[in-house]
């Protein structure tokens, strides 16, 4: 009897095993595994957004910094243009303006003549941070340059950077112009009167970069530049 009952035992366990799942079984694991699948899938999704805004920051502090170099480089060499029959050079800057400037410097690397270039920087309608660079003729010992209308003669052209946060959408003006004393000159309507020009010591630069002016989602970097070939002696 004992062995018949062992048998049965054994028959019943074997049964038991083999049933498989409940319901209520079947239902806790569907639940647990689509929990788990949703979390997998919430943090795959986090990571990807993370790396693109990694990467967009990265872009938009490169794009900064270089700008920023460019514009420090080309003022740093800022000079006066001498013209022929003419007693006083003409200044540095043939335009002064809040967002954009053209400007004498000695920062032709392309030549082993000593000459300067004409630049200008501006932004154009969608955003971009321009330079346009003029090549100078050298005559009698003088500088001249083409019209400054157009980049065609002796111009070139390249995008620093994009794109700009301008006054506009909450972002600084470009360019600050500084007297000797640090105090920044007056500019109406953001044109600097071109009798104040001759007054300029040193350019306080501020360029933002990104979507909007918002801290997360821009780049925001100043520097203030001295003019050392105009010899105006700076106090500040």
């Amino acid at each position: 009897m004992r062995a018949i009952h062992r048998r049965l035992s054994v028959i019943a366990d074997r049964r038991t095993s083999e049933r498989g799942l409940s319901l209520a079984e079947l239902l806790v694991s569907m639940t647990v595994f689509g929990f788990l699948l949703a979390m997998t899938g919430g943090f795959l999704v986090n990571a990807s957004r993370a790396n693109i805004t990694n990467r967009t920051v990265d872009s938009t502090n490169r794009t900064a910094a270089n700008s920023m170099d460019e514009l420090t480089r080309v003022l740093r060499g800022a000079s006066t243009n001498a013209v022929v029959n003419q007693t006083l050079s003409d200044p540095a800057f043939t335009q002064a303006n809040d967002n954009a400037l053209t400007v004498y410097s000695y920062v032709n690397l392309t030549s082993s003549t000593l000459a300067p270039v004409r630049v200008q920087f501006f932004v154009d309608a969608s955003k971009n941070l321009v330079e346009w660079k003029w090549s100078a003729t050298a005559s009698g010992g003088y500088f001249t340059f083409p019209s400054a209308a157009t980049c065609a003669t002796s111009c070139t052209s390249r995008i620093l950077g994009t794109p700009v946060v301008l006054p506009a959408a909450g972002g600084p003006s470009i360019f600050t112009y500084l007297d000797s004393t640090g105090v920044a000159i007056s500019a109406a309507a953001g044109v600097l009167p071109s009798a104040q020009v001759v007054n300029v010591a040193a350019v306080k630069i501020s360029l933002q970069f990104g979507a909007t002016s918002s801290a997360n989602q821009s780049t925001l970097l100043t520097n203030t530049v001295g003019l050392p070939n105009l010899n105006v002696a700076r106090t500040n």
